[in-house]
């Protein structure tokens, strides 16, 4: 094929993928829930052109009418190439400390309490589990902690991904996931394979308390009687509508009491339901049941009632009567209430639009980059972070951004050190404070994560409107958020104190 041919059809593939993109996208969405972003296209067009191949099929319509025949399990496969599985073992884990110090122990004491004379059952479910490290490290954690001769386990664990649920099934590890295990871990529940020496194998006792099973979020039945769901960094793939289904057929999964862990960036602010947020040891979690009181709780208790849930609503960009840009108020406006429905690609192109309209104004910058932040893309994040301070070298919430995005990376001396550069250059601010306790927590530096924690307070007490949200806080009330620094600094204080009694 000469120079000019290639071009020709280099074109008519350009042509026709432009064509049928758009309702392969809008299939992923409905079957499966999937919401690619714009920057995710290329990764979509990739996956096409690898089955186009794997197939030997030549034309992306010969490739789209197989997707479409009735006995097709070709959707299944394009979406096993398209998920992206990115996760290891013991994934945030501050929630793995409270599962360990505060759910399970509460879990414990009310099923032996409803039987007391036979085996309790205890059962947890990982949805979309990708490659088996959550529910691995579930069941290795109730290894530890339980006597299993006592109890029945069922870990459920399921993706829609069947590459993923097959990589799981083996139970087969690299050498560096294995090896960045504590060692309390990594010794009992893995053995090396004796042929490949850089991969370890999870031992069989743990592969058996693991119950692996395809599964869509969308469309498939839910289990039924679950005493704790881990559904982590799912939701960030799906719109709001698909959130909120999910989140009312979660309530019907769980047992009384159940609890529902999510991911570190994911939140249920502005969604319907009947969940109560709970935080204990730096890990956020939901229960089905109100949570007990706790220390710092009955400060702001009174101000704790039912309110009526609010729902953010995109407002509509009127078309330009002229050539002037619209208000800066209502671009922002636009944007926040794309962002907070997780319409992210409109959210995008309204901040593309907004920056081109007021290039001297930097929200639209962080916007990008929080939305980036948000669907876990490190290296778009990095780069929008780059060029927001590069030009606005003062503006307090990129470092903080920063500083999120190097605990996301578990890079905790990063994080301090943009944190304190967030909280240096705008001193009233809460969630740098916040964050910082975080750190210091996970660092176990007691008395600084206190202090950061009462500056916290000192701020957030300032208010007169408790039921107001935390800026940048990704759904927090102030009445949470109080309550939480309360709970945190309580718990620090006995082991800072202890730490003195035995200097």
């Amino acid at each position: 094929m000469n120079t000019k041919d290639s071009s020709i059809q280099s074109q008519r593939t350009a042509s026709s993928w432009d064509r049928y993109r758009p309702m392969i996208q809008q299939q992923l969405q409905s079957l499966y829930g999937l919401v690619l972003q714009d920057h995710e296209l290329p990764s979509l067009r990739q996956a096409v052109e690898h089955r186009l191949g794997y197939l030997q099929i030549n034309s992306i319509s010969q490739y789209f009418d197989l997707l479409n025949s009735n006995h097709s399990q070709e959707w299944r496969e394009l979406v096993n190439v398209v998920t992206i599985n990115h996760t290891f073992f013991f994934r945030n884990q501050p929630q793995f400390t409270v599962l360990e110090n505060t759910v399970l122990p509460e879990l414990i004491r009310q099923k032996k309490k409803i039987s007391p004379y036979k085996k309790p059952t205890l059962t947890i479910w990982s949805a979309g589990c990708s490659t088996g490290e959550e529910p691995y490290s579930i069941a290795m954690l109730l290894s530890k902690c339980l006597n299993l001769e006592d109890w029945h386990i069922e870990i459920l664990a399921t993706d829609i991904s069947e590459q993923a649920l097959s990589l799981a099934r083996q139970g087969t590890y690299s050498s560096n996931a294995v090896g960045s295990l504590d060692r309390t871990y990594s010794i009992p529940f893995f053995k090396p394979i004796n042929d490949d020496p850089s991969h370890f194998l999870i031992h069989e006792d743990i592969k058996r308390m693991v119950r692996f099973d395809y599964l869509n979020l969308i469309d498939s039945p839910f289990p039924q009687q679950i005493d704790i769901i881990f559904c982590r960094n799912v939701m960030i793939y799906f719109d709001t509508s698909s959130i909120q289904n999910i989140i009312k057929r979660f309530e019907q999964s769980l047992s009384n009491p159940g609890y529902l862990f999510i991911g570190h960036s994911e939140s249920l602010h502005g969604l319907s339901h009947d969940l109560h947020l709970c935080h204990d040891q730096e890990g956020i979690f939901y229960q089905n049941t109100a949570p007990h009181s706790a220390p710092g709780r009955e400060l702001v208790q009174q101000r704790i009632h039912q309110r009526p849930k609010r729902h953010l609503v995109a407002i509509p960009a009127k078309p330009l009567q002229s050539e002037s840009p619209r208000p800066l108020a209502q671009q922002l406006q636009d944007i926040n209430s794309a962002y907070h429905q997780k319409d992210y690609p409109r959210a995008l192109r309204l901040s593309q639009q907004t920056r081109q309209d007021y290039p001297d104004v930097c929200e639209p910058l962080y916007y990008m980059a929080q939305i980036y932040l948000n669907q876990r893309d490190f290296d778009l994040t990095s780069q929008s972070l780059h060029q927001l301070l590069k030009q606005y070298p003062m503006y307090a919430p990129g470092y903080y951004l920063k500083g999120i995005l190097a605990l996301e990376q578990r890079d905790l001396e990063q994080a301090k050190t943009y944190l304190k550069k967030a909280v240096y250059i705008q001193h009233e601010f809460p969630m740098a404070y916040f964050s910082l306790g975080l750190v210091y927590s996970q660092n176990n530096e007691a008395d600084a994560a206190i202090r950061a924690y009462r500056n916290t307070l000192k701020i957030l007490m300032q208010q007169d409107d408790f039921e107001r949200e935390v800026e940048h806080s990704g759904g927090f009330t102030h009445e949470t958020l109080i309550s939480i620094c309360h709970n945190s600094i309580e718990r620090l204080k006995v082991h800072y104190e202890a730490c003195h009694i035995h200097a």
